[in-house]
């Protein structure tokens, strides 16, 4: 059978070749009606013209039935679509997946179209509709992957922060990580599925910009973070930080809890004003001092030289009380930059605590009562009013705090005698008379274990705000004391001893003051502020010393040199400009090795200066200081 030309073949060849096609055939259409994949075919009308049994069973239709059936009456959405599409398109196939509702149920088909001409003479274009039933491959490629999503939850469940997923059409949770709530405190209520993702999780003042900046965020697509205040579950406000990802109308976050990184930006912050602070602080203070020792210092003087029946007195007087105000306040910047060394001086107690009732009085807030009951009754003491003027108000504010809006606050002024037969066994003070002044309140007390603390240093406790060593070293250095008891059920009571003197003290010390210093006396005043260094000669003139002075350092090394005879004392203001007090204290000593030094200084910010810890033969007085001080401390080093 190597020929082709049909002419030649005989009848026999032909019915065997026919046979053969025949055959063909046959085989074919047993495997296409046996195959598990549907197939059926479709005319120009698109109905089907013949369908083999997996396509009748996938779509729930009987052989009998299979003639009249139209593709369009199939529940596969836009398939009549994609088979005109196809017949259209001459050899065009189209491949695509449905999610199908079936006799059977819910089914995941792949379905695939190709046109093709009929064998016949007059074959008319036709579609062969190929489709696969999937649904098992799909469910399990869903387990693997639900099961891969449970994995990774339990993952992100150890993540340092808390994991959610969210609808971006509703803004609320469709899942958060439960275990991640419990570890990072937050009030289960506002993170859980269906729960408003704006809503009560965000603190109400951060709220509005919150919604603000998701939806804008949202809108653009694109992950982003942000930074907000919240509520934890104890009521304690806290800060915490979404980092989002937007994508096809959800959104994948994870929140963590950055409070303690805001608290130390914040401390830091903080910290960096409380420096700059203190710097100006430092340089007000001296600034001031040294212009209040003029003020002060010329009015002094003036003072003494009008006569007693002199109208100006009064005037005078009031400059100088002006003046003393202003020192206080400057007393109360002093405490902030650094310890101040007490300056004393004789007043009465009671006024003092007079005076403080109505700003005492004025800074409580609630029901609470201040009563205030002085006794001392024209007792005098010799101490530094501004000093115990802050001692008062620290020890007041405490207790303004012990008593938290509602209670009493008692300030009561006595006088007590000290002797070594009074019972007592404080060894600290001398024996004597001293005013009192006890300070009462009826809030919570100091913890048991802090009483023996108060005035220790550096004590890190609830009470060190206060700075109460701060008080008790003050209140030592004039010669007095302070004491602290506390009891739960009284409350606490802090009490003041200061020396009492006599009124005519303040005479009897300037009595004393005026007692002539040697006549050979040299000293070598160093001042970069004019008014004060003449203000300093004038003083030192009138005591009848030598004097020499110069406006720098520089400018004393100079004249040093150039004196011949002996310099007793250098009085040298501490901050100068090119050479500091110290500095030139160093130079001119190795020079003159007797040489004494009183330091003197209205800046308070000197670096690890300690005016306990100078040397033998120098002193240390600090700005403004009254004319008698300054004299006195003078004498004193010269003396010794």
């Amino acid at each position: 059978m190597q020929r082709t030309d049909l002419e030649f073949w005989t009848s026999r060849e032909v019915a065997r070749l026919l046979s053969l096609v025949e055959g063909e055939k046959r085989y074919f259409q047993e495997m296409v009606a046996r195959s598990p994949v549907g197939f059926a075919v479709l005319n120009r009308e698109m109905g089907v013209v013949s369908a083999n049994r997996a396509f009748r069973q996938i779509f729930g239709i009987r052989q009998a039935e299979t003639g009249g059936v139209s593709i369009a009456d199939l529940p596969v959405q836009g398939l009549d679509g994609a088979a005109k599409s196809v017949l259209a398109g001459g050899g065009k196939q189209e491949s695509f997946h449905a999610e199908v509702a079936t006799p059977a149920g819910a089914r995941s088909l792949q379905i695939t179209m190709a046109g093709f001409r009929d064998w016949g003479d007059e074959g008319e274009d036709e579609v062969l509709v190929a489709v696969q039933d999937v649904t098992a491959a799909v469910e399990q490629v869903r387990g693997v992957g639900e099961s891969a999503a449970a994995k990774l939850r339990e993952q992100v469940g150890k993540l340092p922060g808390l994991a959610w997923e969210l609808d971006t059409s509703t803004m609320k949770f469709l899942w958060v990580n439960q275990q991640a709530i419990e570890t990072m405190r937050l009030p289960a209520e506002h993170w859980v599925a269906g729960a408003d993702f704006l809503g009560e999780r965000v603190a109400e003042p951060d709220r509005n910009a919150v919604r603000s900046a998701y939806l804008a965020s949202m809108a653009r697509g694109k992950p982003f973070s942000i930074e907000y205040r919240s509520d934890g579950a104890g009521g304690q406000r806290i800060w915490l930080c979404d980092t989002v990802r937007p994508e096809n109308g959800r959104a994948y976050g994870i929140t963590v809890d950055v409070t303690a990184a805001r608290l130390g930006e914040e401390a830091a912050a903080q910290a960096r004003k409380v420096e700059a602070l203190t710097k100006l602080s430092g340089r007000v203070v001296h600034d001031c001092n040294n212009l209040l020792m003029i003020t002060s210092g010329y009015g002094e003087d003036l003072l003494q030289g009008l006569p007693q029946d002199s109208p100006l007195r009064s005037n005078v007087q009031q400059i100088l009380d002006a003046g003393e105000r202003l020192r206080g306040l400057m007393s109360q910047l002093t405490a902030y930059v650094s310890h101040p060394s007490p300056e004393k001086q004789v007043f009465p107690i009671d006024p003092l605590v007079t005076d403080l009732r109505d700003e005492l009085r004025k800074s409580l807030t609630g029901s609470v009562d201040l009563v205030v009951n002085c006794r001392a009754w024209n007792v005098h003491v010799n101490a530094d009013p501004a000093l115990v003027v802050h001692a008062i108000r620290t020890i007041a504010a405490r207790a303004a705090d012990a008593v938290a809006g509602a209670g009493t606050i008692s300030i009561e002024t006595s006088v007590f005698e000290y002797g070594f037969a009074s019972g007592e066994s404080r060894g600290v003070l001398a024996p004597g008379a001293y005013a009192v002044i006890e300070i009462r309140d009826n809030g919570h007390a100091i913890h048991p274990d802090l009483i023996a603390q108060v005035f220790e240093p550096a004590l890190a406790t609830e009470i060190a705000r206060y700075n109460f060593p701060a008080i008790y070293k003050s209140i030592r250095e004039m010669g007095g004391d302070v004491s602290v008891r506390s009891e739960y059920e009284t409350g606490s009571t802090f009490r003041l001893l200061l020396p009492a003197t006599s009124p005519e003290g303040q005479t009897a010390v300037a009595a004393a003051e005026a007692k002539p210093a040697p006549a050979a006396s040299t000293i070598l005043i160093v001042e970069d502020e004019a008014g004060i260094r003449a203000l300093m000669r004038r003083i030192l003139d009138r005591e009848g010393y030598h004097l020499l002075e110069a406006g720098h350092g520089k400018a004393a090394l100079e004249l040093s040199r150039n004196h011949p005879g002996t310099i007793d004392l250098l009085v040298t203001d501490v901050v100068m400009p090119e050479m500091s007090g110290f500095e030139l204290a160093r130079s001119l000593r190795a020079i003159r090795p007797d040489l004494r030094v009183l330091f003197i200084s209205g800046y308070t910010g000197l670096s690890g200066f300690d005016a306990e810890q100078l040397s033998p033969g120098s002193a240390f007085l600090q700005k403004p200081f009254t004319l008698n001080a300054f004299v006195a401390k003078v004498r004193d080093l010269l003396e010794k």
